[in-house]
This record gives C-alpha cells, structure tokens and sequence, in this order.
C-alpha cells in the first residue's frame, strides 16, 4: 500500500483552491477596475500579465504538490 504524504496533498489542494479563487476574483473586480480608471495601458497590461503568471503559478504548485503526495519517498 502507497503511503500519501498528506502535507503535500493538503498544499496541493490550497494552491489550486487559491489558483480558482484568485482567477475568479480578478475576472470580478481587478479587471473592470482597470477599464474603469483612466490608466495607461501599459499599467493594465502590467497587471494583467502579473494577474495571469500568479495564477498560473499556483495551478502549476498544487499540480506538482498534488504529484508528490503520491510518490513514495
């Protein structure tokens, strides 16, 4: 029988949690907020591109975290 490291599991789940929460969050404020304002658009490319790396980020750490709670050792 495998063991399961649930401290990466538990990481895993939180990081793609938090990954579908932030993604959903800035489709809700972060961007009509920026189109709202009068900013350059390089600021609302700037933070759109940052918006999108963070979540990818975290979707790619809950995948991997999710990954290693199943390796053995």
């Amino acid at each position: 029988m495998k063991k399961i490291n649930y401290y990466y599991l538990v990481a895993g789940s939180l990081a793609l949690l938090f990954s579908i929460t932030h993604e959903q969050n800035g489709q809700r404020a972060l961007i009509p907020a920026l189109y709202a304002g009068e900013l350059d658009i390089n600021t609302v490319t700037t933070f759109k591109y940052i918006w999108h790396i963070i979540t990818a980020e975290n979707s790619v750490f809950g995948i991997a975290f999710i990954i290693m709670a199943f390796y053995k050792e």
